[in-house]
């Protein structure tokens, strides 16, 4: 299993087998060699203190910081647990689609890469921490930052769409805050490339708490789903 992806490479690239990862980590790291613009990809990694992870202790958050001084987020995936999970096709799913999007409200795929036993996709890291967060602290948003925050992800949702991506799985957890308050949405791990017509999801996939009433009606009516 593979995710190489050239450093500074903007375009999904050429078309492997398909898969998602089930057990994930994401961290930061610092010391990666070899990573600098126009580089190979570098296996050598050295992760420094945790700094959070996600409710069911499936992803870890890790400070870190490449060798020319920009922090990153890193997805780290065993290969045995990608295939165990038979989820190799949502895997390079989600590294197509985050390669190939250019998006001011999308958190986009800066490197790929792997080792005899992890994979690894680096990200931009956004230091506004998830939109959950915020509204778990603060209890409501105001009218003004509900406007703010849905025209962000109108414009995000409508640019996947155009280049026939289906994310099922929008939720407060998957939207982040960069360092000027705007969103990010990230995690495509459930994410949907329709590369034909012919290719119309029907998987039932989401986050239970955030299913959308026509998703459990479909459930029930084995019917399909798509941009609409």
């Amino acid at each position: 299993l593979d995710l190489s992806l050239p450093v500074g490479r903007k375009g999904a690239g050429q078309q492997q087998q398909r898969g998602t990862p089930s057990s994930a980590s994401r961290s930061m790291l610092s010391g990666a060699s070899n990573m600098s613009e126009g580089r190979s990809r570098s296996e050598t990694l050295n992760s420094t203190a945790t700094d959070g992870s996600d409710g069911n202790g499936t992803t870890t958050i890790r400070r870190v910081d490449l060798s020319f001084e920009k922090v990153y987020a890193m997805k780290v995936l065993q290969k045995s647990e990608v295939e165990k999970r038979k989820q190799i096709g949502h895997t390079l799913d989600e590294r197509d689609i985050t390669s190939m999007c250019r998006h001011p409200y999308i958190v986009p795929l800066r490197y790929a890469f792997h080792t005899s036993d992890k994979l690894y996709m680096i990200s931009d890291f956004c230091n506004g921490g998830e939109l959950f967060f915020h509204l778990k602290k603060m209890r409501r948003f105001s009218e003004e930052m509900v406007f703010f925050y849905i025209c962000q992800l109108g414009l995000a949702l409508d640019y996947l769409h155009s280049k026939n991506v289906i994310f099922r799985d929008l939720k407060p957890e998957n939207v982040l805050l960069d360092e000027h308050g705007n969103v990010k949405i990230t995690d495509f791990g459930l994410a949907k490339l329709m590369r034909t017509p012919q290719d119309v999801p029907t998987t039932f996939c989401g986050t239970p708490e955030y299913l959308a009433p026509e998703m459990v009606l479909h459930r029930r009516q084995a019917s399909g789903y798509g941009k609409g």
